[in-house]
């Protein structure tokens, strides 16, 4: 079973994968203010469904990551 910490590694590992394009942290900035234009960083996401219980999501010119059941917050099959 995935533990709050793990978790929290891995969405943190998520928005600093979902903002590798930009010159700075998403992560740095949350305090301050809100993402600008996320709907559009969203939108450069490819997300592949490997099978039933996991995906990959990879942003252009960058390695997939590959997420399971587990990653997601879901039991295993």
């Amino acid at each position: 079973m995935t533990t709050t910490v793990e978790c929290q590694a891995l969405f943190h590992q998520f928005i600093d994968f979902i903002s590798q394009n930009k010159d700075f942290s998403v992560r740095e900035t949350e305090k301050v203010t809100p993402t600008l234009d996320i709907d559009r960083e969203v939108r450069k996401l490819e997300i592949s469904y490997e099978s039933d219980s996991s995906v990959s999501i990879k942003v252009s010119g960058k390695n997939k990551i590959p997420y399971d059941c587990r990653h997601l917050g879901f039991r295993g099959s």
